[in-house]
């Protein structure tokens, strides 16, 4: 004989539509956070405002623009040259710090050319200032010798006066 069928439980139906509800679940979560993410890259203007980047662009140096190359809404690669300035403020910049340089040098070679002469004179003010001193010492000594002998004359004067005191 055949046998009865029996009925399933409940519970395998309910845990069967618990696992397709999270799995619809889950698939409306994906394809929210993939809808948000496409649509956040669009620009809007419902209030009359662009909600979108904007980069600031800044040069290095200040000067007169000379040329553009890039156009309204175009997009650039970085390191791209946007602009041309005129480079006559630099080029004097350039040939006046050549021409100081120049100048440097030039002083320089004249220091240079000048450090024979000045050894040269300076030796010879160091001979003069040895001579001039051995000159002072010599007359340091004659005037110390001449000091000695008035020195000498001095008491046998007042030697010569007591005597001539004790005679009278």
């Amino acid at each position: 004989m055949a046998e009865p069928v029996k009925p399933t439980p409940r519970k395998s139906r309910r845990f069967g539509r618990l696992i397709i509800v999270l799995a619809a679940l889950a698939l409306v979560v994906v394809a929210g956070v993939y809808l948000w993410r496409y649509f956040n890259t669009w620009e809007s203007t419902d209030d009359a405002q662009v909600d979108g980047h904007i980069n600031a662009v800044s040069a290095r140096i200040a000067g007169n623009v000379i040329a553009i190359n890039a156009e309204d809404e175009q997009l650039v690669n970085a390191g791209d040259v946007l602009v041309k300035l005129d480079p006559k403020d630099y080029e004097v910049a350039v040939a006046r710090a050549e021409a100081d340089l120049a100048d440097a040098e030039a002083a320089l070679e004249s220091s240079r050319t000048d450090i024979p002469i000045t050894s040269t004179n300076t030796s010879s003010q160091l001979k003069s200032a040895h001579a001039s001193r051995g000159d002072a010492a010599a007359s340091l000594l004659s005037a110390q010798r001449q000091l000695s002998a008035a020195q000498a004359r001095l008491d046998s004067s007042q030697s010569q006066v007591r005597e001539g005191e004790a005679n009278l």
